[in-house]
Formats: structure tokens, sequence, C-alpha cells
């Protein structure tokens, strides 16, 4: 709930990692350049390659989070 009250997209995904950090074995790693923002999934107790499925969820989380924000949905 915190990531829908920041200020911008890039505070929303700070709030969420720190979340994830405190409250699931999951860790978003974020590189911000000049051009682009790689977000970055990853399980830190995972003995195999996330599943694809699992990505796409987590892809679709940080859609919905723009929208969400923007009021678009």
């Amino acid at each position: 709930m915190a990531a829908f009250y920041a200020r911008d997209y890039r505070d929303a995904l700070t709030r969420l990692a720190r979340f994830k950090q405190l409250c699931s074995p999951e860790e978003l790693q974020i590189r911000v350049s000049k051009d682009e923002c790689v977000i970055e999934p990853a399980w830190l107790h995972a003995q195999e390659e996330t599943p694809p499925l699992l990505t796409d969820a987590a892809f679709v989380s940080f859609v919905e989070l723009v929208a969400g924000a923007q009021g678009i949905w």
C-alpha cells in the first residue's frame, strides 16, 4: 500500500523494494541509467531459475503500480 502513496514511480519502486526486503524472500534490484530503469527481482533462497510465470506476474505488478498511480485502471 505504501507504494501507492509514493511521490513518483521511482519512490514507489523504492518503497516496494524495501517492503520486499523486510517481508519476503525476494529482493528487487533497481538500476537506473540515463535512458532506462532496469528492475530485476531476485529470489534469495532459490535453488533453480525463476519460473517464467512468476517473472510475468512480477512484471504485471510493476505495470499495475504505474497504472494505479496514474488512474488508468
